[in-house]
This record gives C-alpha cells, structure tokens and sequence, in this order.
C-alpha cells in the first residue's frame, strides 16, 4: 500500500513520545459546559489528529525530496512540531475518552499522492502551497474551536496548538513569495478570517 509506510512512521515518532501514557485507559468525558462539545470536541480533536499526521507524514518526504534548503528545513519543523502536537493530542484525547483517527483524511491522503508525484522545484512550489493553504485551514478550524469555549483543557490545547501552527504559516507565507505564490493574511487568534477556509 503506498500510504503504509508514511502514515507507520508518524504512528512511531507519536508512540515513542508518548511510552510513558501507553498504559492509560480513556476516562469517561465530562465536558465543562455545553452537552453536546463531547461530540464537537471529539470531531475536533480527530481532525487535529488528522493534520498532525498529515503533515508528519507529507514533511518526512519533503525533508528528503525538497531541493530548496529553506522548504526542506520547514519540512523538518514539521515533522517536529507535529508529532510533539499530536504526542500532547494523543494524551488530551485519552483523558477525555477520544478514540482518534488511525490515519489522515482523505484530501490529505490526495494531497500526499499529489507530491510524491513530483520533483525538483515543481516539488517544492507544490509543497509550499500545499503547506499554506494546510495551515491558513488549521488556524480557521483552530480560531472556530477558541471562540466556541466548552470544555477548558481542549480549549488550552487549542490556543497553544494555534500559537505554533500561527508560526508555521507565517514561515509558509514568506515561502510562497519566493515561489511567486499566492499569499495569505495570517490572522491572530482573535481576527475572524475570510471565507473559503473551511476546514
């Protein structure tokens, strides 16, 4: 399967960063407030798991594909900051009793079979749109979740999770001029952004 072993990796880097919970068993969710932010949170978290080994996975082959020493240094802090994120996810999600997504959606998935496709610098333009436009999704999903509250401790790991994808597409916009590429206005965490965002 060509998804197997990209998707494998991710799930190691995220089990060894989290050895120390394997043993946790999920606890019942008791949402702060609202009845029904079990079901949202729950979505919630399975997208931003979604993401996170998305982009594990996409940033592993660009830190080995990439020809562009800046985009193959992104690609590192992908896969960095990604796994850390989905590590912290992946204990959030046990505590609230979340089961979460065992790989990525399927655009994402089309999105990967996209770039393995290419090489060289039609690569590396390919994948610094994809990254912008990956992340100017996550900060609309991320900013939704902020402003709805609910539940305290995911909307914590929200505002921190906004924080650092923030700086990812910040780097990825600046990205995008050198590639002549469209570019966005990133906002902060209070700014509502444009439509066609969706996530």
């Amino acid at each position: 399967m060509k998804h197997a072993l990209p998707i494998a990796a991710l799930i190691a880097v995220a089990a060894l960063a989290t050895t120390q919970n394997s043993g946790t068993s999920p606890s019942q969710y008791t949402p702060d407030r609202d009845p029904m932010s079990m079901q949202s949170d729950a979505d919630f978290l399975s997208m931003v798991a979604q993401d996170d080994m998305a982009e594990v996975a996409v940033g592993r082959l660009a830190a080995n594909r990439a020809t562009n020493s800046k985009v193959k240094s992104g690609a590192r802090i992908m896969v960095n900051d990604h796994a850390a994120n989905f590590a912290e996810l992946r204990r959030l999600a046990t505590r609230k009793g979340v089961i979460l997504p065992d790989s990525p959606s399927a655009d994402q998935q089309a999105m990967m079979d996209r770039l393995r496709d290419l090489r060289g610098a039609e690569f590396n333009k390919q994948y610094v749109s994809e990254m912008l436009d990956d992340h100017m999704k996550a900060l609309n999903l991320l900013r939704d979740r902020i402003s709805a509250g609910g539940d305290a401790q995911v909307t914590a790991f929200a505002r921190k999770t906004f924080t650092a994808v923030r700086k990812h597409a910040v780097m990825w916009n600046a990205l995008a001029k050198t590639y002549k590429l469209p570019t966005q206005e990133i906002p902060s965490m209070g700014e509502t952004m444009g439509g066609g965002m969706g996530h």
